[in-house]
């Protein structure tokens, strides 16, 4: 059970057990049985107190948004993953000469759209992605981005860049003849939904995003170069010593010329053991699911090879800050960011650079979580999030 106080001031405050003051004999008992209560009470001498108590399974730094609005309640959103659904069509859309991606619906077809843009890049999509969204309220659409997944040419590096990405989330909402649509990121996923934001404004009517990353130097040369070792040393050692070490002054390059070599088994052998080490390390606590995702040569193969083509890249962006730089042209847009306070893949400085530039957003930190949107905190926040906008879309005039 959480225990927590919201002053009646513009502050949002979170208060834990720890800080709460000792009540008077005459605060009713609030039975265990209801998942969340709350009453106003008022003290003497005190500012008046809203008072709620609830029953979770993961703890939030976070601003209270979601159970008091302006000084008022407001209904408590659901934290609960939905259903396993099915796709209710599939397709693939050739979006290039050289590329054709997979995509799917899912949902309600006449529902409220929402994209999810997955991870890596080079990750693809998977059936449980469609769990953080209302099946009954939104239609739900998930693709694979180039080279990823189902999509073909599988792991092509070839006319693939962040900007081609964004070219073909506009042709795949042309092709579905959908006007705009709400969109949701994680990690690598966040990135290509802030280039997307910033280049379509008046395509996006709100964005999710979690395990923020704004691929910038600083960012790959923690997890890459030896930062998130300090962590991870276990993890960190059969990554390191796949090079050789007269080639470890850049391990993001060593690993570019294995993953691009003519000889197959070498890029298998390098995709392997760059995959596991960020599947090791993208828990909190080890999921041991995750890790042996590392083994599949075919998954792996995508995950790396783009994944190293992008950050050897730089993200095909003109400057390492240009995400940060072009915020404002998204700021009035209703946006979430969800954040691990331990993610060591994509740790909280840039969640925390992204919240300074763009105040506006409500800011989620999931205090016992690392990177994974599977993690149970992560994942509450996400469909809160997602239940936030839905409400939102529900009471627009």
């Amino acid at each position: 059970m959480r225990l927590g106080f919201k002053f009646a001031s513009k502050s949002n405050t979170l208060f834990t057990l720890s800080s709460l003051p000792t009540f008077p004999s005459s605060v009713p008992y609030f039975s265990p049985s209801f998942p969340s209560v709350s009453k106003n009470f008022t003290f003497p001498g005190k500012k008046k107190l809203s008072l709620f108590v609830q029953r979770v399974g993961y703890k939030t730094e976070t601003q209270l948004s979601d159970k008091m609005e302006s000084g008022r309640e407001i209904e408590e959103l659901n934290r609960n993953l939905y259903a396993v659904i099915e796709p209710y069509s599939t397709g693939f859309l050739k979006v290039s000469d050289v590329h054709t991606i997979y995509w799917e619906q899912s949902g309600n077809p006449d529902g409220y759209p929402v994209v999810f843009l997955h991870g890596g890049p080079g990750g693809g999509t998977s059936p449980s992605n469609r769990r953080f969204f209302d099946p009954e309220f939104y239609r739900i659409v998930l693709f694979d981005q180039r080279g990823a997944g189902k999509s073909t040419p599988h792991a092509c590096l070839e006319v693939n860049t962040t900007w081609d990405l964004i070219d073909d989330i506009e042709k795949l909402r042309e092709h579905l003849q959908i006007p705009e649509w709400q969109v949701f990121g994680g990690s690598w996923g966040s990135t290509l939904a802030l280039a997307y934001s910033e280049s379509h404004p008046e395509k996006v009517t709100g964005l999710v995003l979690r395990g923020i990353f704004l691929l910038r130097k600083k960012e790959i040369d923690w997890f890459y170069e030896g930062g998130a070792a300090a962590i991870y040393p276990d993890a960190w050692e059969p990554f390191r010593d796949h090079i050789p070490e007269n080639e470890r002054e850049s391990f993001v390059n060593a690993y570019h010329k294995r993953l691009n070599s003519d000889d197959l088994e070498i890029q298998y052998a390098a995709a392997r053991a760059w995959t596991k080490w960020e599947m090791m390390t993208a828990h909190l606590l080890p999921n041991e699911e995750n890790i042996k995702r590392g083994d599949d040569d075919r998954f792996s193969l995508a995950f790396a090879r783009i994944e190293n083509h992008y950050f050897v890249n730089k993200g095909f962006f003109p400057s390492d800050s240009f995400l940060l730089d072009n915020v404002d042209k998204i700021r009035h847009i209703s946006t979430t960011i969800v954040q691990g306070r331990y993610d060591v893949c994509c740790p909280m400085m840039s969640a925390w650079d992204l919240h300074k530039a763009f105040p506006e957003a409500d800011f989620k930190v999931v205090s016992d979580a690392g990177h994974s949107a599977n993690e149970p905190g992560i994942a509450a926040e996400l469909v809160a999030a997602n239940e936030k906008l839905k409400n939102l879309a529900k009471n627009k005039p």
